[in-house]
């Protein structure tokens, strides 16, 4: 399961005040509109670069219903976007969750490599190896002689 750093100074924080002044909402509407927004980014933009979405996604996501341009708006003006439309200051809180689902999918293609390798070795001779017939308990057709 995923999460992200959420600190307990956004309810209070300036560009939460401004964003709810710009939209002209009360702080749990704020919160949980950047909440939704940021946890959906954590599987759908997990760089933070919204750039690729609509505005009408970004608002829907987010749990916006009313304009979409004023929403994407208030969160560049807030401080809360970019205005290229990347989520300001992504890495500093999902990075932790970045680096760790990186970190993750390179041990486990490791250790799936290494699980094939083994497997290849274990279940006898690869098929390049030449035995003699006194070696081999079959024939060419895979009976026992």
């Amino acid at each position: 399961m995923a999460w992200i750093e959420l600190h307990q100074t956004l309810p209070q924080n300036k560009k939460t005040l401004r964003l709810k002044s710009i939209l002209k909402i009360k702080t749990p509407q704020a919160v949980g509109h950047l909440c939704m927004l940021w946890l959906w980014a954590i599987d759908n933009a997990p760089d933070g670069d919204l750039s690729i979405f609509l505005n009408d996604e970004i608002a829907e996501i987010s749990g916006w219903d009313k304009s979409a341009d004023t929403f994407i708006k208030a969160l560049q003006t807030a401080g809360f976007l970019d205005e290229n439309k990347c989520i300001h200051d992504w890495y500093e809180y999902a990075g932790k969750l970045i680096d760790k689902r990186k970190s993750d999918a390179e041990r486990k293609r490791t250790s799936r490599s290494n699980y094939n390798n083994k497997e290849k070795t274990s279940k006898g001779c690869p098929q390049d190896i030449q035995r003699t017939t006194a070696e081999n308990p079959c024939d060419g057709a895979g009976n026992r002689t």
